[in-house]
């Protein structure tokens, strides 16, 4: 008995052991996976540090990719070969965001093969950014024992990235100093937390139809200009334009997309709406903050339990994509109500009675923004779907929108002629605000655009001469004042020009209306192109060839202004730059051979009161022979550190 007593606390002994050594095992390999930097001497930190470094360069840059390429740094085939499967607004091929749903495919990447990205990216760029450790050839020699590796993960708060690359450090006398092999950066950044909502927000809209909704009721608005059913007692066959349904349509896409929030993230609940939004979408509000307006009740998005209080959710459409529209019944581009007469006693009424439904294809982008915490960077992540609807109803499977054709051309000179209410417009400078003189005024309804005249002293209602356009203008609910001025940027305002024509005098109504003119002066320039030599030289600076174009682009932020130009110089498109004591801008230029970049520059530029006396820029961009796509990507993702080996911009 007590053999066999002995015999079960020996097999209970081994089966303990082997619990142990699992777990020592398990603890090995977890340790190994998770394992900060090697102890190593003092004075080899640097050289450790140097991979360290590079590990965590080139593993942002892939990230910043990530995050504007919706996921992607590499683009599969199957969107290189479908301009349909993705939304450019870049003129970089490199910079574009695949569809995270199209034509009734889903096409999320997933998390894994985000990780895959970083890795391959980190890993192509390993050798060039340790250019064989020469930094450090005066001290010691570095010998490669093995080739480069890489691993991503990322987790719940942050991303590690690690750089297998062993290698062994020797000093001057030939003495082996260390072996090195293991590099791990650590970045915190929550793309993990980012791309689940943003999963979340592309699987609820799927079952919610939620953009599409919101589209459809934008396109219930005004009859007037999106008909949809109704009826009208008028003589005569009542007719729309599709080009002008279009257009209203992209307006009302642009201005009130941005307005949808998701429940549980961040935004301004105080925020001020537009009088002319609420005027549009909620005619009985009398508040003009975002918490009473007609947005908080119909635009707030529930798509999760999960609260995310530190990000950031925006929806966008950008007038300059383009949107498939059709609409039924229609021929030639043009939707006509169908005339009666009625019957009986009302025999001799005439009607005018329409039923028009719409199939649209949409582009949205959606964008993402984690805000800074104590433990994490900031970090924005951008993705894009198409919205589509059927015979005005939500439709997330794929169909055939029917082809339409190009529109009739109609004259206009009717419509502006048809001017019955009274409207008074100053232009006033935006910096000193002071009303300008001879600022020319044009009137934009749908696709009509009347010419008003200009702004001029009045001194037989105002005895101090106030400039400004006192005239009749036809009837509008939603126009557009443009106001221009040679030494101001164009400015706009969005008015109602009253009741319509047919009402009685004495219930016609104009207004009064103020158009800010943001006061800007004009450039012309040059642009001068260096070439990278070895070991990071610059050429001298050449002329662009014959064969050469530059797009320079600058943004102010601040102000909301951009100005694009092209060299040599558009007439039509003048480079400008705000007339005020100082303006920082982003600066952005890429020069273009055919359909190829050659070169760019990217960088911030302030601009400040003694740079505005001057007539004449030169601009800077560096180029390099790139034989190549891969090449050429991955100069262009290093064009802000390339920039800074160019002369700044020279304002003379």
């Amino acid at each position: 008995m007590l053999r066999k007593k002995r015999g079960q606390i020996t097999v209970f002994v081994i089966i303990g052991l082997l619990v142990l050594l699992t777990y020592l095992v398990l603890s090995y390999y977890r340790s190994e996976q998770i394992e900060d930097t090697e102890l190593i001497l003092p004075e080899l930190i640097p050289v450790q540090q140097y991979v360290m470094a590079c590990t965590d360069n080139l593993a942002r840059e892939a990230l910043e990719i990530i995050g504007i390429n919706g996921g992607y740094i590499e683009f599969p085939r199957s969107v290189q070969t479908n301009p349909e499967s993705y939304l450019r607004h870049s003129p970089i091929d490199s910079i574009k965001n695949p569809y995270w749903w199209y034509d009734g495919r889903e096409a999320i990447p997933t998390l894994d093969f985000m990780a895959r990205q970083i890795e391959e990216y980190t890993k192509a760029g390993m050798a060039e950014c340790i250019d064989n450790f020469t930094a450090f050839s005066k001290e010691y020699e570095v010998i490669e024992l093995g080739s480069f590796n890489v691993i991503a993960e990322i987790g719940e708060e942050d991303i590690t990235v690690r750089t297998i690359y062993p290698i062994e450090v020797r000093n001057r006398f030939n003495k082996t100093l260390a072996k090195l092999q293991k590099f791990p950066v650590n970045i915190p950044i929550r793309l993990k937390k980012v791309y689940k909502l943003a999963k979340t927000i592309m699987e609820r809209e799927n079952k919610d139809y939620f953009i599409e909704k919101k589209v459809i009721d934008l396109m219930s608005l005004d009859d007037d200009e999106i008909p949809t059913i109704g009826l009208e007692i008028e003589c005569g066959r009542k007719q729309w334009e599709l080009n002008r349904v279009e257009a209203k349509l992209k307006d009302l896409m642009s201005i009130n997309l941005p307005m949808i929030k998701i429940r549980g993230t961040k935004f301004q609940h105080d925020s001020r709406v537009p009088y002319y939004q609420l005027h549009d979408t909620n005619p009985f509000s009398e508040s003009s903050t975002y918490n009473d307006s007609y947005y908080y009740h119909h635009y707030i998005w529930d798509v999760s339990d999960i609260s995310y209080r530190n990000m950031h959710v925006s929806f966008s459409y950008d007038q300059k994509w383009p949107i498939d529209i059709y609409a039924r019944p229609s021929s030639g581009g043009i939707l006509k109500a169908n005339p009666q007469t009625a019957g009986g006693i009302l025999s001799m009424l005439c009607l005018n009675i329409w039923h028009f439904t719409y199939d649209v294809v949409f582009p949205v982008k959606t964008t993402i923004t984690d805000d800074r915490t104590e433990d994490n960077e900031p970090y924005t992540f951008t993705f894009a779907f198409k919205g589509q609807i059927n015979h005005n109803t939500p439709l997330r499977q794929s169909f055939s929108i029917e082809t339409f054709e190009p529109r009739d051309a109609y004259i206009e000179e009717e419509y502006c002629a048809d001017a019955t209410n009274e409207v008074i417009i100053y232009a006033v400078d935006k910096e000193s605000k002071n009303e300008i003189k001879d600022v020319n005024i044009t009137f934009t309804c749908g696709r009509f655009i009347c010419n008003m005249g200009t702004t001029k002293p009045d001194w037989e209602e105002d005895t101090t001469g106030t400039p400004r356009l006192k005239k009749k203008f036809p009837y509008c609910s939603n126009g557009i004042i443009k106001a221009n001025k040679p030494g101001y940027e164009e400015g706009i305002s969005f008015i109602e020009t009253g009741r319509r024509p047919n009402t009685p005098v004495e219930e016609r109504k104009g207004g009064t209306f103020l158009v800010d003119l943001r006061p800007v002066k004009e450039f012309n320039f040059s642009v001068k192109k260096h070439t990278l030599l070895n070991q990071g030289a610059i050429s001298g600076a050449k002329s662009l060839s014959s064969y050469e174009k530059a797009v320079v682009t600058v943004i102010n932020r601040e102000e909301a202004f951009e100005s694009h130009s092209t060299f040599p110089l558009d007439m039509n498109s003048p480079l400008k730059l705000l007339d005020k004591r100082q303006a920082e801008y982003d600066l952005e230029i890429f020069v273009m051979e055919n359909d190829k970049i050659t070169a760019g520059y990217k960088s911030d530029w302030t601009v400040t009161t003694v740079d505005l006396r001057g007539k004449n820029i030169t601009f800077h961009v560096v180029g390099d022979d790139l034989e190549d796509e891969e090449e050429t990507f991955e100069f262009f993702g290093n064009l802000v550190q390339n920039s800074r080996k160019v002369p700044f911009p020279e304002v003379r």
